[in-house]
């Protein structure tokens, strides 16, 4: 029985260090490599924006002032599509980001005016957007000026494209 037993014990020891599996430390420190790089490409945003010059005429935008997100830096515009109709604003969006470059985001917005309360959903867009997504609730904030309306959400970069799909 020990001529079989400590062959069989050395190839499970033997196995369990191999590169192949996961419990080894190669394997643990690629996974763990792996599972960084996607906590890199998602996270929680905090956005505040200011309306200042928004009359509710479409085409007519505001600027984001402070977000926890490098690629939409303070002073991104955000251009509405559309105006309100009645007591909401259902529109689609448009992010610019400042500087150069072709990177926009796209997106939809739902706001109740009365409750000052909704959501904007950003799904793709051009240039660093291309696989950038984004939920985030809106709610207006007790500023001095009056114009300001605070997003948080989760957001995330999938670049790994559409040739994953089935």
């Amino acid at each position: 029985m020990y001529r079989v037993a400590l062959p069989v014990l050395a190839l499970l020891v033997a196995g369990a260090c191999s590169e192949r599996n996961p419990i080894s430390p190669v394997a643990g420190a690629a996974l763990a490599t792996v599972v960084a790089e996607e906590a890199a490409r998602s996270g929680y945003l905090h956005a505040v924006k200011n309306c200042d010059n928004y009359h509710g005429l479409p085409g007519e935008s505001c600027t984001l002032t402070s977000t926890s997100l490098k690629q939409l830096p303070a002073g991104s515009i955000v251009s509405y599509a559309s105006g309100p109709v009645g007591t909401s604003l259902d529109t689609d969006i448009i992010i610019y980001p400042p500087g150069p470059g072709n990177s926009v985001a796209f997106g939809h917005v739902i706001l109740n005016l009365i409750t000052r309360t909704g959501v904007a959903t950003i799904n793709g867009g051009t240039g660093q957007f291309k696989h950038f997504s984004a939920t985030v609730t809106i709610a207006k904030l007790t500023t001095i000026n009056g114009h300001d309306w605070s997003w948080d959400g989760p957001y995330s970069f999938n670049d790994r494209g559409d040739e994953d799909l089935p």
